[in-house]
C-alpha cells in the first residue's frame, strides 16, 4: 500500500521557497514525498535514484542539494537524506504516535549520524528528545595528524601543533578524544586556540582521569539538552565547561548519578588542585 504524504498549501507561500527556481522547487517536493521516505525525515537515498525518478543529472542533483545544504533545508550526509525540520511539520510534539514512530526510527540509525543531526540542528533532536548519548563516549581513536597540517595556514593546525609539543602521549590521546567527543556533536570549532584550552583545562580539572571526563563530558551534554532555562542556553564547547562555575556546578549534577568511591575521588583531585 502506498504511503501518503501530505503537502500545506502553504509551502507555496514560504519565502524560501519562492526563491527557488523551477527544478529547485521539483527536487525539494521530491525530497518530501518519494517512496522512501519516512516521518522521522532521515532516509536512505542514493543521487542514482534522484536522477532516475527526477530525470536530472547527478551534477545538477547534486548542485542543488548543496544549495539546500547551504539554506539548511536539507542535507545528504553519506547514504542519508536529512530534512532537519520535518517532525515539526508532522506535529509530532501533539501526536504520540507521530512521537513514538520518530523516536523508533532514530534509535535505529549510526551513532555517528545522529550526531551529525544534532550538528546541523535536526529540530527534534535539539527540542527535547532524550536520546541516549552514546556517541559522547570518549572511545574514539582519532588523532591530530600533525604531519599532514604542517604545511596548512589554519588554526587549527597551528593548534595542533601546539598541542602535540605541550602534552604528554598519554594526555594527547585524552585531548584528541575529548576534542572528538564535543566535535562529533558541536562541529568544528570555531575558536580552536580557546577550545584547545578548553580541553587541556578538561585534563587538568579532572587530573588525568579518563572516567572522570567521561562523566563530566556526558553530564554537561545532558544539561544542555535539558529543558532548563540556564543550561539549555549554554553551547556544548570546552570553553564553556570550563569556563566560571560550570565546572563546578556540572559536577554537582553529575554526582548525583555516581557511587560514593566516585565522589571520593572528585574530591582528592579537587584538594591536589587547591594544592597546586
Amino acid at each position: 500500500m502506498a504511503t501518503q504524504r501530505y503537502i500545506s498549501t502553504s509551502f507555496w507561500d514560504d519565502e524560501w521557497i519562492q526563491t527557488l527556481d523551477p527544478s529547485e522547487k521539483l527536487l525539494y517536493l521530491y525530497l518530501m514525498t518519494n517512496p522512501l521516505t519516512n516521518i522521522a525525515g532521515v532516509y536512505k537515498l542514493t543521487i542514482r535514484r534522484i536522477c532516475f525518478d527526477t530525470g536530472f543529472n547527478a551534477d545538477t542533483a547534486g548542485h542543488i542539494l548543496g544549495k539546500f545544504k547551504k539554506a539548511g533545508k536539507a542535507y545528504l550526509h553519506g547514504e542519508y537524506i536529512i530534512l532537519p525540520s520535518w517532525p515539526k511539520h508532522q506535529k509530532a510534539d501533539q501526536r504520540s504516535k507521530i512521537k513514538e514512530g520518530i523516536d523508533a526510527i532514530i534509535e535505529k540509525l549510526p551513532k555517528d549520524l545522529v550526531a551529525y543531526m544534532i550538528s546541523i540542528r535536526y529540530r527534534y533532536l535539539i527540542e527535547g528528545y532524550t536520546y541516549p548519548p552514546n556517541y559522547l563516549d570518549i572511545d574514539s581513536d582519532s588523532e591530530i595528524d600533525t604531519d599532514s597540517e604542517c604545511d596548512k595556514d589554519t588554526p587549527q593546525a597551528a593548534t595542533a601543533q601546539k598541542t602535540s609539543k605541550e602534552l604528554s602521549e598519554k594526555d594527547l590521546t585524552i585531548y584528541n578524544k575529548i576534542k572528538g567527543a564535543f566535535e562529533r556533536i558541536s562541529g568544528d570549532f570555531a575558536d580552536y586556540a580557546r577550545e584547545g584550552a578548553g580541553i587541556k583545562r578538561i585534563i587538568k580539572l579532572a587530573n588525568g582521569d579518563e572516567s572522570a571526563m567521561i562523566v563530566m563530558v556526558k553530564t554537561f551534554y545532558d544539561l544542555t539538552r535539558s529543558t532548563n532555562k540556564f543550561w539549555s542556553g549554554q553551547p556544548f564547547l570546552p570553553s564553556i565547561l570550563t569556563s566560571g562555575g560550570i565546572w563546578e556546578r556540572v559536577k554537582l549534577e553529575a554526582i548525583k548519578g555516581q557511587p560514593d568511591d566516585w565522589v571520593e575521588k572528585m574530591a582528592a583531585e579537587d584538594e591536589k588542585q587547591a594544592a597546586v
